[in-house]
């Protein structure tokens, strides 16, 4: 009777593995490890492209490689009060989680989604790894009244509630923590942490915003007085999502303290009269539209400039008026 050859029961191992069992070898190991993997299927299925074919596979990989399946803690182990609070909060607002999902929140229309947004902002703010806002763009003009968020709770999401845990037992506390410590001097840093307090609607933070913004009408510049402004406006009349849960106290100082650095931007305008800076004009033009309070002292100012200012100035100034 006839031998077979050889070669016949012999499986035929796919490409990427061969690669990967040669890589191996070449390196003296014992068995591939992940790195050999990864160059055998980049090689072999992605053909060494890093786009295109090489995301496609890196896709894979991940899925593979690491996947989202997780392990449990041991009965009895410590859980931190912290992690208990925000997964008591999130299934409250029957917010996603587990894989990757992506959610609309229109915090501006309705008192559910309005909580959503808070506590997000919160979690964000405090540094919880949990959910990312994606930006909007202006849609034939008009400001997005939704924001899209992309919800993903894993192994980072725990990680990082542990590390926030000496900040506080919940969100709001972990989001004040970290807008009470921030360092905040200037018109810009001010404007931030004002934004961010009213977005939480946390009322100890929103109020060391005011403290630190009150003596800055001073002092501050045509930028300075330009920026804060706007965002003291929108907190005064709550077009911030949060800062209707702000006291109507605080609002109302939000409302005092616009009219004080508009004045401040008035008196500003006369020192940009020679000034070749386009961010000057950019904030000349930003201030004409929510200087209306101003208006008498506004035109004057532009008068001038479009008269005695420097080209850009007299460039920028009629269109203005």
């Amino acid at each position: 009777m006839a031998k077979k050859p050889r070669h016949v029961n012999q499986q035929v191992q796919p490409p990427e593995v061969r690669g990967a069992l040669d890589l191996a070898t070449l390196r003296g190991l014992a068995a591939p490890s992940r790195r050999e993997l990864i160059e055998a299927v980049t090689t072999v299925l992605a053909q060494g492209e890093l786009v295109g074919r090489g995301r496609a596979a890196a896709g894979a990989l991940e899925q593979v490689l690491i996947g989202q399946r997780s392990g449990k803690t041991a009965p009895g182990t410590l859980v931190s009060d912290l992690r208990e609070n925000i997964l008591t909060e999130v299934e409250a607002l029957k917010l996603p989680l587990g894989q990757e999902r992506q959610l609309s929140v229109e915090p501006l229309r309705n008192t559910l989604d309005l909580q959503r947004h808070v506590l997000l902002m919160r979690l964000l703010i405090g540094g919880i790894t949990y959910a990312t806002p994606i930006g909007q763009s202006l849609w034939r003009g008009a400001e997005p009244v939704g924001v899209s968020w992309r919800f993903c709770w894993s192994a980072a999401t725990d990680a990082s509630i542990e590390l926030a845990a000496s900040r506080g037992l919940t969100a709001r506390q972990i989001a004040e923590t970290v807008l009470l410590t921030r360092q905040a001097g200037n018109p810009g840093e001010a404007a931030a942490l004002l934004k961010e307090a009213a977005a939480c609607g946390t009322q100890t933070a929103a109020e060391r915003a005011f403290q630190v913004a009150a003596p800055l009408a001073s002092r501050v510049g045509l930028g300075g007085a330009v920026d804060l402004p706007v965002t003291l406006s929108d907190v005064a009349s709550a077009r911030i999502p949060g800062a209707s849960l702000l006291p109507p106290t605080q609002r109302v100082r939000a409302a005092g303290l616009c009219n004080e650095f508009t004045a401040a931007a008035v008196r500003e305008l006369h020192g940009i009269l020679g000034s070749d800076d386009p961010a000057d004009a950019r904030a000349l033009a930003t201030f004409a539209a929510q200087g209306s309070s101003h208006a008498l002292g506004q035109g004057h100012a532009l008068r001038q400039l479009a008269r005695n200012g420097s080209p850009l100035m007299q460039g920028a100034a009629p269109g203005l008026l």
